[in-house]
């Protein structure tokens, strides 16, 4: 492993309006995943994320980190390797209602539902405001078959299952962050899966679950919602009564709740509006921050 690392913290711009700002993080995030770098974190209004050296040569690194410095102020300084003593300094066990993740060099707390989160290269340690909110809208339902879509780390998956939610499947089209979800299970005892798949691309099958998490940005939620809705009104969404491994032609079985996550308070509306057939039926708010419980309509929820 390199021994020098360069911290980049990226500041969107004050003079932008406010949707330009949520506009330009949600930019950010997406290229910080693409550039799967190797530790990242929000520090208030700024994104925080270190990269080794030798990759910093890179041409597409160069085209991404000049796309970065064109949404905000970009600062860089060198580091050591000590950098990855102090990311984890900023990871805590944080409790939402019954539940308390933790990383694993922190003790359990005692009478809570634990799950344990490293999160490696991962999204998703607990303390993300959309990741509270998913957790705590997740108490709030019958338990069923559930998908966790862009699950990360597969903290909502894990925290699904020992809530009573099963079976759990939890996918994601990053590779790196599904190794990161299945070494978790297993720290876990869990026996959520967790595949490589885009819940967007029309070649993917759905599963027939009763919630569906989706903890994203508005341009993949709201794209998510009109996969879905397409889905139902061609009826090739997963058959009536399938579990997760069911999929097919036999009529479109929409999931019964929707839990939409990863929004900043203003993009909600535009979310929501994207789900066709659903009704909103609970809206939390953290630190500017959205999650929405979305209800089938017609059911009784």
């Amino acid at each position: 492993m390199p021994s020098q690392y360069t911290r980049f913290a990226l500041t969107p711009s004050s003079a932008r309006l406010e949707e330009d700002v949520a506009s330009a993080r949600e930019a950010a995030v997406v290229a910080l995943l693409d550039l799967a770098v190797s530790g990242w974190q929000e520090d208030g209004p700024r994104l925080v994320f270190w990269l080794p050296a030798d990759r910093l040569e890179s041409p597409d690194v160069d085209e991404a980190l000049a796309m970065l410095s064109r949404l905000g102020e970009l600062e860089a300084s060198i580091e050591r390797d000590e950098w990855q003593l102090r990311w984890r300094s900023l990871h805590h066990p944080v409790t939402v209602g019954r539940v308390c993740v933790r990383p694993p060099w922190t003790q359990p707390a005692a009478g809570a539902i634990d799950v344990v989160i490293d999160i490696g290269l991962a999204f998703g340690t607990g303390s993300h405001p959309t990741t509270r909110e998913c957790i705590e809208l997740l108490q709030t339902l019958e338990p069923g078959s559930l998908l966790d879509v862009g699950t990360g780390s597969g903290v909502l998956a894990i925290a699904a299952e020992r809530l009573g939610h099963h079976p759990v499947v939890g996918i994601d089209n990053d590779e790196l962050a599904v190794g990161a979800a299945w070494e978790n299970g297993m720290r876990n005892g869990s026996e959520a899966t967790f595949e490589i798949g885009d819940a967007l691309d029309p070649g993917y099958t759905w599963p027939g679950v009763d919630v569906v998490v989706a903890n994203l940005t508005l341009s993949l939620l709201v794209a998510l919602g009109e996969r879905m809705a397409a889905m139902a009104e061609s009826g090739s969404g997963p058959a009536a009564g399938g579990g997760p491994e069911a999929g097919g032609t036999g009529g479109a079985r929409l999931p019964r709740d929707v839990i939409i996550a990863g929004l900043l308070d203003e993009q909600a509306g535009e979310a929501v509006a994207a789900f066709a057939g659903y009704r909103e039926h609970m809206r939390l708010s953290v630190d500017g921050w959205t999650a929405v419980h979305l209800c089938r309509e017609g059911t009784g929820s």
